[in-house]
């Protein structure tokens, strides 16, 4: 077999949806044992989830290759997990199933337009889709930033599953470019290295302020430790 520049590409846009893929399971499994997703911005979820949903209709619409049309319903079923992590670790209870239901009929409202229009002008919604998912890849990620900038921590927060997109971003970038896929996947991808660099630079910068803190707190219950040691012991000879 010999290997071609296209079959080489091809294997790339599968390497790349499968990490894209595999990048969630890491912020799952961190939700999981936390029991929380209070670090996670709600509207990040959102905005997620519903990029999922437009970006199927373009991968579909205009016939991208089947490592998309595999992968890419498999991480919309990942997010909506995350999304109901969300829903569930809420302390609201009460909201919970009120917000699951509304999430699941808005989110299938929106799917079955899409199909409709979609099945009469394929080729047009797909290109509109497509430039849809540039807009929406393009800020997703702005409300995770936002908190994490407000709350000056990183904690809750996923880093392999920001490794995971950047290296997807990056690889992908090459094999889009090989590829010849429309320009809004290119533009992602684009973005992705860019946001990438943003949410290291934040790792780096909150995680030495969290540890410097966490050694001032750790610093600090030690001494009230050995304080209240040696007042423990005066007391015992008086």
């Amino acid at each position: 077999m010999i290997l071609t520049p296209n079959i080489i590409a091809h294997a790339t846009i599968w390497l790349v949806r499968i990490v894209a893929t595999a990048g969630i399971l890491p912020q799952i499994f961190l939700n999981y044992k936390v029991k929380s997703t209070n670090d996670l911005s709600n509207t990040y979820i959102l905005i997620y989830l519903f990029g999922n949903i437009v970006q199927l209709v373009y991968i579909f619409c205009l016939d991208l290759p089947i490592a998309y049309k595999i992968m890419n319903p498999i991480s919309f079923l990942l997010v909506i997990v995350l999304a109901f992590q969300a829903i569930f670790y809420n302390k609201n209870k009460s909201k919970n199933i009120h917000r699951l239901i509304t999430l699941l009929c808005v989110s299938l409202f929106i799917i079955f337009l899409l199909i409709i229009v979609a099945i009469n002008f394929p080729t047009s919604t797909g290109h509109v889709a497509g430039w849809i998912s540039v807009v929406i890849w393009t800020i997703y990620q702005l409300p995770q930033i936002f908190k994490i900038y407000s709350r000056k921590s990183v904690a809750g927060f996923s880093f392999a599953t920001i490794s995971f997109a950047g290296f997807q971003n990056i690889i992908g970038l090459t094999a889009t470019l090989a590829l010849g896929v429309p320009l809004q996947s290119i533009l992602v991808a684009l973005r992705g290295i860019i946001f990438f660099a943003i949410f290291c630079l934040q790792f780096w910068i909150y995680r030495k302020k969290t540890n410097a803190a966490l050694a001032n707190y750790y610093s600090m219950a030690n001494n009230f430790t050995f304080t209240w040691y040696i007042f423990k012991k005066k007391a015992d000879h008086i």
